[in-house]
């Protein structure tokens, strides 16, 4: 998906939902099916158990109970509930965040970092006398993202994958701000990326990401730097070109493509893989089969414009042999990449409804019968 970011024309597994109690506690739920099963049949089949014993000893006696005594030991001491609240919080057309950090993703174990983020009240001493609506956006969004921090454990819950892409196109929105604008706060703001650099980001289907703002320096120094994206139409790809593409889908979607599924997709001689370059490094790939496209996804810290890039090459590539009709699915929520397909003729033609999972939505299915034009 391209949000700010991507999309996400593919498949969908469990919804979130479904996974919103511990793995433990569900696995409990299903050993406990489990054990049922075994206590039913134990009680209707005794008699059966007890003529079949002498030919199959005292592992069919003792086995059911045996098991049935262990499965409620693994239950009680592995599988014991623990409720949790979900208070959400939304920003419209931006980024969104939920409140409370799920118990599947609290490790005990592990040292906890408590992201004291001291630096955030320079976003209040920003000059906002030349500042534009979108860097006042960004200021916005970013003081809601701290807000919604998790003290304890150093965690923010994203509500949406694409929610990662957003949050680094605010930072590099701010951080090229500061850099020509306000040269004063540079090291204030420097501070306050390590400080963010200490939160870990949940991700809808339970993945969690360290903050990594390389990018966000290199902008700070450098305002005016030009990246320039070169695109290219691959039929083959080296391992280390898989390993970069399946990383840019796991950063991007709940249900990313594996990699064995893109080796596939490569092989289909009918296919077309096009991707972005900055200096010989991936930041983004698009997927195309006849007369759809199949996925379009870029790295969360990849410079604006390499989504545009990658059309404008599928556009070239198809002036050859022009579909009748190009189709793609999209998040109902992800406006930004909505915005982005109605510059290149899409339209909305139907929905699909729950489509997607982590979290489950509906997809807005879209047509362009101009994309070659």
């Amino acid at each position: 998906m391209i949000n700010s970011a991507t999309i996400s024309p593919h498949h969908s597994s469990l919804s979130w939902k479904d996974v919103t109690v511990a793995p433990y506690q569900k696995a409990g739920k299903y050993f406990g099916k489990f054990q049922k099963v075994i206590t039913n049949h134990e009680i209707q089949t005794s008699d059966r158990i007890i003529k079949g014993a002498k030919y199959l000893g005292l592992t069919i006696l003792f086995g059911c109970p045996l098991i049935n005594i262990i499965a409620q030991l693994v239950n009680v001491i592995l599988f014991s509930p623990s409720g949790q609240t979900d208070a959400q919080f939304k920003t419209p057309g931006m980024a969104s965040f939920d409140a409370t950090i799920p118990p599947t993703i609290t490790d005990d174990s592990e040292t906890k970092t408590q992201p004291t983020i001291t630096t955030d009240n320079f976003l209040a001493s920003i000059d906002t006398g030349s500042i534009d609506e979108k860097v006042s956006q960004s200021i916005a969004l970013i003081s809601n993202l701290i807000a919604y921090i998790n003290v304890s454990s150093g965690q923010v819950q994203l509500k949406q994958c694409y929610d990662y892409h957003a949050i680094h196109n605010h930072l590099t929105r701010l951080s090229k701000y500061i850099g020509s604008h306000q040269n004063d706060l540079k090291q204030q703001f420097l501070q306050f990326l390590e400080e963010m650099e200490t939160v870990r980001l949940c991700f809808p289907n339970g993945r969690v990401n360290q903050m990594k703002l390389a990018r966000e320096r290199f902008t700070l120094d450098h305002p005016d730097h030009h990246y320039q994206v070169v695109t290219s139409v691959s039929d083959t790809l080296t391992k280390a070109e898989i390993s970069q593409i399946v990383s840019i889908e796991q950063q991007s979607f709940s249900a990313p493509y594996s990699r064995s599924r893109i080796c596939r997709f490569v092989r289909n001689q009918s296919s077309k893989v096009i991707l972005a370059k900055i200096e010989d490094q991936i930041v983004g790939v698009l997927l195309y089969l006849p007369g759809h496209i199949d996925s379009v996804a870029r790295r969360p810290d990849a410079v604006m414009g390499v989504g545009t890039a990658l059309f404008q090459k599928l556009r070239e590539q198809l002036q050859h042999n022009p579909p009748e009709r190009v189709r793609l699915q999209i998040r109902a929520s992800n406006a930004a990449a909505i915005a982005l397909y109605e510059k290149y003729g899409f339209i909305k033609v139907d929905t699909s409804p729950s489509y997607y999972s982590h979290p489950r939505e509906d997809a807005s299915i879209m047509e362009s019968q101009t994309l070659a034009t």
